[in-house]
């Protein structure tokens, strides 16, 4: 699309999301953040709402694709270093960054890492890897109801719905 000079454009393929210049009313796309249930894509409910310029968005979570087990989640996110599935209460990770393969592969590095491990990750990445453009959402399940954390350049933007 940019090599045939298209300048404004919202591409989503299978989760990942590219936007580039600004929306039909001239201001940030928005990209709106699935409610981390298993729903199933016909009833979706969002999270989130986060304006987008020209950077990628993908989010990665444990809530659609899971095996239940004696009365357990597993998750389909497999911890490398264990072999075994990721056991916390991280539900959904969504990432921007400067391209779609650098956010789903953060997103998804983040999914098995859990929320402290993450969050670090990130924050590490932000200050020395300013070149990512990164930026964070980490939505999971507390006891009453979803806990967030948000990364500095998200704070002031970012829409949360409850």
């Amino acid at each position: 699309l940019l090599e045939d000079g298209i300048e404004n454009a919202m591409v989503e393929l299978g989760g990942e999301v590219r936007c580039v210049g600004v929306n039909s009313k001239g201001e940030s796309w928005k990209i709106a953040v699935d409610k981390p249930i298993d729903s199933g894509y016909a009833d979706r409910e969002f999270q989130a709402v986060i304006p987008v310029n020209n950077a990628s968005v993908c989010t990665s979570g444990n809530y659609r694709q899971f095996v239940e087990l004696d009365g357990i989640k597993r998750s389909h996110s497999i911890d490398p270093r264990t072999g075994f599935p990721v056991l916390h209460n991280l539900l959904s990770v969504t990432i921007k960054a400067c391209d779609a393969a650098t956010a789903d592969a953060y997103a998804t590095a983040c999914m098995v890492l859990g929320p402290e491990e993450g969050k670090f990750f990130i924050e590490e990445r932000i200050n020395d890897a300013p070149q990512y453009n990164l930026d964070a959402l980490f939505i999971l399940g507390g006891e009453d109801g979803y806990e967030y954390w948000v990364s500095p350049g998200w704070e002031e933007v970012i829409t949360l719905l409850d």
